[in-house]
């Protein structure tokens, strides 16, 4: 994550390949949120509750009211504290908690494993979105060598 946003160069934060697409800088700010307000609250609530009802993340009205603030390097630093909180939380669960569940309104119910893979899949299909801008970016002539 750290390596893919310090060799994004800044200039081109809020650039998109096509109208509607989001930027690398909306896509790093979604992944901190995300974990900060989705990913972070399911996995306190699925330890402390018994089968909690987890709300959704509304992705597509959060990012319609988007604002930026400061460079992607500030929000990658955001992201990175509100990911090591999440990971120190992970770290202390006992063996039997991981099958601790909680239910979300478009997953299903999920165990804390599940939420766990869910989180995988999730920082991996945006860092792969902030790549592919990357490499629209060289498509486009915009960038031809260096962050």
């Amino acid at each position: 994550m750290a390596w893919v946003v310090e060799q994004f160069p800044e200039r081109y934060a809020l650039w998109t390949p096509k109208a509607g697409a989001w930027s690398a800088h909306l896509t790093l700010a979604h992944l901190r949120d995300t974990e900060r307000e989705g990913f972070s609250v399911r996995i306190r609530r699925v330890l402390e509750e018994d089968e909690p009802f987890l709300e959704d993340f509304p992705g597509g009205v959060w990012a319609a009211r988007w604002q930026p603030s400061g460079p992607m390097t500030e929000t990658l630093a955001e992201y990175l504290v509100a990911s090591r909180e999440t990971d120190a939380r992970l770290c202390g669960v006992a063996d039997a908690a991981w099958s601790r569940a909680g239910a979300h309104p478009s997953f299903g119910r999920l165990t804390l494993t599940g939420w766990l893979e869910r989180m995988h899949f999730h920082l991996a299909d945006h860092l792969s979105q902030i790549l592919a801008i990357r490499a629209a970016l060289r498509t486009h002539g915009l960038l031809t060598d260096g962050p």
